[in-house]
C-alpha cells in the first residue's frame, strides 16, 4: 500500500518515475519498513518485559517513549 501511495503521490507532483526517482522510492519504502518492524518490536519486547517482572505500566510507557 505504501508504494502505491508514493507512486500517487510522484505522480501527482508530476515526478516521472526514471532511474533516481525509482531508488529514492526503494530507500523510502525500505526505511518506513524498518522503522515500523523497530518500533513494533520494542514495543513488544516493552510488554514482556512489563508481564514477566509485574513492572507498573506508567512507568514503563513513559520509559518507552524516551527512544
Amino acid at each position: 500500500m505504501m508504494v502505491v501511495e508514493l507512486f500517487g503521490f510522484m505522480g501527482f507532483l508530476g515526478i516521472k518515475l526514471s532511474a533516481v526517482p525509482a531508488v529514492i522510492l526503494i530507500v523510502s519504502v525500505g526505511i518506513g519498513v524498518e522503522f515500523t518492524v523497530h518500533i513494533s518490536l520494542v514495543s513488544l519486547n516493552r510488554k514482556i518485559m512489563v508481564i514477566k517482572n509485574n513492572i507498573d505500566v506508567i512507568e514503563e510507557c513513559s520509559e518507552s517513549l524516551k527512544y
